[in-house]
C-alpha cells in the first residue's frame, strides 16, 4: 500500500505528477491482451513456505518467472551525457533521442503484454479528477457524485482501467477503511449522442439511490456534460471535463513507452508535435499506431503525420436528440417529410 499523502509537504502540481503516475504504473502490473488478462506472475519468494514444493515446479513458465525491471525501477543514465552538443544534433536529426536512449540500439521500452499507449494516455486524462488532496478526498466522500466526461473513442479505455485506478486512489486516502467509489460508464454504442436514453437515465438512477443510500461516493462516466437529466445532474458535486491527449500527456507517455532513463528530448518533441486542437482528434487506434515507432522523435514524427490527415468531424444532430416540446417537434417533422417528398 502507498503511504498517505501529506498535502502540507507539496504542492498540488506535485501531487498531481505523484498521483497520476502512480495510476498509471498500476496499469502495467496487468498483462494486456487488447484486454485485461492476468496479474504479472510474483517473485519466487512471494510464494507460503508451505505451498507443495511440486505444485510450484509444474506451474508454467509465466506463472513463476518474475516481470522484468521496468526503467523507472532502474533508470539507466542517458547517451546524451556521453556525447558532445555536435553529437547530441546528430543523433535527433536521425530520429534518435540520446536523453530517453542508453544507448544507440536500445528505442521503444515497452514489453510484450505491456498497456498500448491508448490506455495510458486515457489514465493520464483520468487522473485530472485526483489532481489535488482535496478532490482526492472529495471524490471518495459519501454522498458525492463525480461527473467525468471524456471523448466517446475513450469509453472503451475508460471501463478498462476506473476499477485498478480507483484502487490505487484509495491507497492515497488518510482513512481508506470504509471508502468505497462506484461507477458508471456511458455505453459506447448510444446513438442518442445529447442525453442518454431514458432506459439507461433509469438504470443510472436506481444505482445512484442505492449507492448513495449506502452512504457510497460515485463518479458517472459520460461523453458529454448535458447527458444527465435534470434530476441526476442535479446531485453532481463536481464535473470534470478531458478533451483527449494533448503534448503533456504524449510526453509522459512516452517516458513510459520509449525511455530508458526516465528523460526525453522535451523541446525537440514539443517542436515536432502537431498542435493541441489536432492531437484533441486522435482517437486510440492512431495513438497506438504512432506510438509502435521504435524512438519518441520518431513517435512525435508519427502523431504529425497522422494529424496531418485529420479533419474535424461536425457532430450530427436529429431530432432524436429533440426533448420536451411536443407539438414543435411534429412541426419539425412534417416539414422534413414535405422536403424529403420534394
Amino acid at each position: 500500500m502507498n503511504t498517505p499523502t501529506n498535502s502540507a509537504s507539496e504542492s498540488s502540481t506535485e501531487f498531481a505528477q505523484r498521483l497520476a503516475r502512480s495510476t498509471v504504473l498500476c496499469l502495467f502490473e496487468t498483462e494486456w491482451l487488447g484486454f485485461v488478462s492476468v496479474d504479472h506472475a510474483p517473485d519466487a519468494d512471494e510464494f507460503e513456505d508451505d505451498e507443495d514444493p511440486e505444485f510450484i515446479a509444474n506451474l508454467p513458465d509465466d506463472v513463476t518467472v518474475p516481470a522484468t525491471k521496468r526503467s523507472w525501477e532502474a533508470p539507466k543514465t542517458p547517451l546524451a551525457q556521453f556525447m558532445t552538443e555536435a553529437e547530441i544534433a546528430a543523433s535527433i536529426s536521425n530520429g534518435c533521442d540520446p536523453w530517453a536512449q542508453s544507448s544507440l540500439a536500445k528505442g521503444r521500452m515497452q514489453q510484450k503484454d505491456d498497456p498500448p499507449a491508448s490506455i495510458i494516455s486515457a489514465a493520464l486524462g483520468l487522473s485530472m479528477l485526483v489532481d489535488s488532496d482535496e478532490h482526492l478526498h472529495g471524490l471518495f466522500a459519501p454522498g458525492s457524485v463525480t461527473n467525468f466526461v471524456c471523448p466517446k473513442q475513450f469509453l472503451w479505455q475508460m471501463k478498462q482501467i476506473l476499477e485498478r485506478a480507483a484502487k490505487r486512489w484509495k491507497d492515497h486516502l488518510r482513512n481508506p477503511e470504509n471508502a468505497e467509489l462506484r461507477h458508471f460508464v456511458q455505453d459506447e454504442d448510444d446513438k442518442r449522442g445529447l442525453r442518454l436514453s431514458p432506459l439507461k437515465q433509469d438504470m443510472w438512477g436506481a444505482r445512484l439511490e442505492r449507492s448513495l443510500s449506502q452512504g457510497g461516493a460515485v463518479l458517472l462516466v459520460t461523453t458529454d456534460g448535458g447527458q444527465l437529466d435534470d434530476a441526476m445532474n442535479a446531485l453532481v458535486t463536481r464535473q470534470v471535463t478531458w478533451r483527449g491527449i494533448s503534448s503533456d500527456v504524449v510526453l509522459e507517455t512516452l517516458r513510459l513507452t520509449h525511455s530508458a532513463t526516465g528523460q526525453l528530448s522535451e523541446s525537440e518533441i514539443r517542436r515536432c508535435l502537431p498542435g493541441e486542437r489536432k492531437l484533441t482528434m486522435f482517437q486510440p487506434a492512431q495513438i497506438d499506431a504512432a506510438f509502435a515507432a521504435p524512438t519518441s522523435l520518431k513517435v512525435a514524427d508519427s502523431l504529425a503525420k497522422i494529424a496531418g490527415k485529420l479533419t474535424r468531424q461536425v457532430p450530427t444532430v436529429t431530432l432524436d436528440a429533440v426533448f420536451g416540446l411536443a407539438e414543435v417537434r411534429k412541426s419539425l417533422d412534417r416539414m422534413l417529410n414535405d422536403l424529403n417528398l420534394w
